[in-house]
């Protein structure tokens, strides 16, 4: 690691060190690292953006100046648009139970367009994150979790106009499902476990039109890359092992067995991918790797933190 200012305008994963106010940055690739003048106290949960332009503490949105740059209209954890200058969001009225969900956009600082109304209505019992939302290819994806954690409807809109191009029910009678979508929009992979004491499978679609275009046995993938080359999940009857695959031959590129549920985050438009774990199965002790198509790694300090999804 290195105390030099990091590169102005390149992507980057921000982290800090343990007990560090700075917040530092390291390019995809591992070749670039830096220090930012934001501050951030260690204790503060924050969120970035996906080329690490900005970062996120509550609904506030700040460069990597430290420059506040305006407020997001929700206080849940947003899916933010590929070219990281606006975010998505399934946003419901109060009170909540039984309302019209909405799909609203927004900029730092500017109120929520709303894109489409009432194609669900929320469920306190339910998690509803945007999978995709992507001006380029005018897509955004939103998904239901039940109790927030199995798969059990997408919906994909147009993202200027909310026109629905699909609908899937995702309930396909398993014990355990998850879902999850390419940052442009165009490919979903659908994740069953059909009965316990079997293994997931996952199905990789067109999102569109739900094609079938491949499946990875033994596999629960949590996210594609930047590309929609790899995915990443987690294999093996208690899902201890994770995973990084290419999808379309199956070949694994990167494995790891722990703890690996902390989280992963991708290289937008690229093949890199961070995810966090721990090799001895605890939550405290954690690695984090950027991992390359070749299947080599770049290990960051012990203890960092960092802003990943699951």
């Amino acid at each position: 690691m290195t105390d030099a200012t990091y590169p102005t305008g390149r992507p980057a994963l921000l982290f800090q060190m343990p007990g560090e106010a700075s917040l530092r940055a390291i390019s995809w690739d591992g070749a670039a690292t830096g220090i930012l003048k934001a501050q951030v106290p260690p204790t503060t949960y924050w969120t970035q953006s996906p080329d690490g332009s900005r970062y996120v503490i509550d609904t506030m949105v700040y460069d990597r100046e430290g420059r506040a740059l305006g407020a997001l209209p929700w206080a849940e954890r947003v899916g933010w648009a590929t070219n990281s200058q606006f975010a998505c969001d399934a946003a419901h009225p109060a009170p909540s139970v039984g309302g019209p969900m909405r799909l609203e956009t927004a900029a730092p600082g500017q109120p929520a367009r709303v894109v489409v109304t009432g194609y669900t209505t929320y469920s306190d019992n339910a998690g509803y994150p945007v999978l995709a939302c992507d001006a380029t290819t005018d897509r955004a994806i939103v998904a239901s979790f039940g109790q927030g954690l199995y798969a059990g409807h997408l919906w994909i809109f147009r993202l200027s106009t909310g026109a629905l191009v699909r609908v899937a029910d995702l309930g396909q009678g398993g014990v355990g499902s998850w879902v999850s979508a390419t940052t442009d929009g165009g490919l979903i992979a659908e994740a069953v476990q059909p009965a316990v004491g079997t293994l997931v499978t996952t199905t990789i679609r067109r999102a569109d039109d739900g094609v079938a275009l491949g499946t990875v046995a033994d596999f629960e993938a949590h996210g594609f890359s930047g590309d929609g080359a790899l995915l990443f999940g987690y294999s093996g009857p208690s899902k201890r092992t994770s995973q990084i695959v290419e999808w379309k031959s199956g070949r694994v590129v990167w494995r790891a067995t722990g703890y690996f549920y902390n989280g992963f985050l991708t290289e937008p438009g690229g093949t890199h991918i961070a995810v966090a774990g721990s090799l001895n199965n605890t939550m405290s002790d954690q690695d984090v790797y950027i991992v390359s198509p070749d299947g080599t790694s770049v290990l960051l300090p012990k203890g960092v933190r960092t802003a990943f999804r699951y």
